[in-house]
């Protein structure tokens, strides 16, 4: 096929790490030295078919998820030309260029919602690579007092994705809000709120909105509470095994057996819901909170990639 000139060569100072078969994580540098992840998280089974990319967004995460190694050292929003030479990166390193599909999720670092420049990659993602169908998905746990980023990411999918090719996911965890308090440490939107904003989302057209759990031992999921406020017609529910990660383990956080999983998957199915449950093996390299590298080290925000030219 031949090249387009809307995709620049790789130009990020990127280094892959040693995460286990089939699965490829980069870490890349801001211009101080400061990391960020980005991984190809494509499965074996569909690779001819397309790529999947994860991106980060922020360097380092306020959030501080009670799972997530990525948490905390916070150090500002990496910007819509920042989020396309990730994924520019990747489409070039990867073969994205042979495939007629790709899915970017911003899953990888950092709550979307805190960073506005998110809206404007969303906004130039569908014709930047005019070889393939583009989707996109965005995953928060629903901050408080960033109404104006999911007013604007309605409006996003209805002017750029009018065939449905953006999804949002919302990261639950638990159907106790008092409980999801502790594990999501911000003000969040409570459960009706983002039952919501999310039937509005899914109404739009497209995917149903996915409600996450990653399902460990000591967070309840009540299946009859999700269905008295999250109606299956919208929603989806994503069933994943807690990522065994160093802060999951701090915090005690540990799987739940497969019989409480497969109970748990048949109890939303009969009320409803479309499960999707995710097998995820401990090196796999996307999985949730899941951060290789050294945790963000403290220091001045920078916010621009340092390209292969200016390395060291």
């Amino acid at each position: 096929m031949p090249r387009d000139d809307c995709v620049t060569p790789p130009s990020l100072n990127a280094q892959e790490q040693v995460v286990g078969a089939g699965e490829r994580v980069w870490r890349a540098q801001t211009r101080d030295g400061h990391v960020i992840e980005l991984v190809d998280a494509t499965r074996p089974p569909e690779r001819a078919l397309r790529r999947v990319f994860g991106l980060s967004v922020l360097v380092g995460c306020p959030v501080k998820c009670t799972m997530c190694d990525a948490g905390g050292g916070y150090l500002g929003k990496l910007e819509a030309g920042e989020l396309f030479e990730q994924l520019d990166f990747l489409v070039e390193t990867t073969g994205g260029r042979d495939v007629p599909e790709l899915r970017v999720e911003l899953t990888r670092m950092g709550e979307p919602a805190f960073n506005p420049e998110v809206l404007t990659f969303l906004r130039g993602l569908p014709g930047r690579y005019p070889w393939a169908r583009v989707e996109a998905l965005v995953s928060s746990v629903g901050p408080a007092r960033c109404e104006a980023f999911f007013e604007e990411l309605l409006e996003v999918k209805a002017a750029h994705f009018p065939s449905g090719g953006l999804t949002a996911q919302l990261s639950m965890h638990t159907t106790d809000e008092q409980v999801r308090r502790t594990v999501v440490p911000i003000k969040c939107w409570g459960f009706d709120a983002m039952a919501a904003w999310g039937e509005r989302f899914a109404r739009a057209g497209g995917p149903k909105v996915v409600l996450h759990f990653p399902v460990a031992q000591h967070l309840p999921i009540d299946a009859s509470a999700l269905a008295q406020r999250f109606s299956p017609e919208w929603f989806a529910v994503k069933l994943s095994p807690i990522t065994p990660t160093e802060a999951a383990s701090r915090a005690g956080l540990f799987t739940a057996d497969a019989l409480a999983l497969d109970a748990l998957a048949q109890a939303l199915t009969e009320r409803g819901f479309q499960v999707v449950r995710t097998e995820t093996p401990a090196e796999q390299a996307d999985a949730c909170g899941r951060f290789f590298s050294a945790p963000p080290q403290l220091g001045t925000p920078r916010r621009t990639l340092r390209p292969h030219h200016e390395r060291d």
